[in-house]
């Protein structure tokens, strides 16, 4: 993708809500090569609209698309950019029709402790009060839903509402990187277990270096508390219900195994 005359190599930060997409955003952004945009007011919540109602939205895209150019060709002045929107997750025709040579890194975290992220911030958990602007066209990836969950949706607890949506966009992203090469799906918690060896591995991936200064920047900004939150914020009662919804999806992935046990361990 060319900007001002110079090649620029787009990234996108994708994956489920909560899951560590910030972090990761944060951490590409002290790259020396890369340009970071987070959460970009200009475009994030419009993809985030187009994600969860497309039929109302779709048309918007080309003018977002837009923003995003105009944005760098004012601001872009690294040979790498990293954009932050996860719910491109969601979208990936989208993607892969305005930037086809796009590399994406896939953030996965562990249901439990994405479920007690998501319970504490008014923002996301809004997203399930809005259920009926999209209900009565077969189902909404967005909020995990086909034609008979709908039906039932409220009598569904948030522990099953966040169920039900994990399983929709983290399938999504598994799907994506099992048919694409320019997708590379990364676990949370080996990115705050072993920091080093993920994001060498990212910038490999992403065809860029590990600066050592960079390295020890992220090993300083990690927060190991951040993961197995949900041995203290969650009952077994909470585990069970989600893990009925999950248990199944858990075991068809390589890498959901270590999420399958959760259960096996608390």
């Amino acid at each position: 993708m060319k900007v001002n005359g110079k090649e620029i190599k787009p990234i996108f930060i994708i994956g489920h809500g909560r899951s560590g997409t910030t972090f990761t955003g944060r951490v590409f952004n002290q790259h020396p090569e890369i340009y970071a945009t987070i959460e970009e007011k200009s475009w994030f919540q419009p993809f985030a609209e187009i994600a969860f109602n497309p039929n109302k939205n779709l048309k918007k895209v080309p003018e977002l698309i837009h923003k995003q150019k105009r944005h760098l060709k004012r601001k872009c002045n690294r040979p790498v950019w990293v954009d932050k929107t996860h719910p491109l997750v969601l979208l990936r025709e989208i993607v892969e029709e305005y930037y086809p040579e796009a590399l994406l890194i896939h953030i996965l975290r562990n249901p439990f402790d994405t479920y007690c992220s998501m319970i504490r911030h008014k923002g996301v958990m809004t997203w399930f009060k809005r259920y009926g602007e999209v209900f009565g066209k077969g189902g909404n990836t967005f909020l995990g839903t086909d034609e008979n969950l709908e039906n039932r949706y409220h009598l569904l607890t948030d522990v099953q509402k966040i169920a039900y949506r994990w399983r929709s966009w983290v399938e999504r992203g598994l799907k994506w990187e099992k048919e694409s090469d320019n997708v590379l799906t990364i676990n949370y918690e080996n990115m705050i277990q072993n920091p080093r060896k993920t994001f060498m591995c990212a910038t490999k991936f992403l065809g860029i270096k590990s600066p050592p200064k960079w390295l020890e920047w992220i090993s300083e900004n990690i927060r190991i508390n951040s993961i197995n939150r949900y041995k203290n914020d969650m009952t077994k009662s909470n585990l069970n219900e989600m893990n009925i919804i999950l248990q199944d999806f858990l075991n068809k992935y390589e890498q959901l195994q270590q999420y399958a046990r959760v259960l096996e361990i608390t």
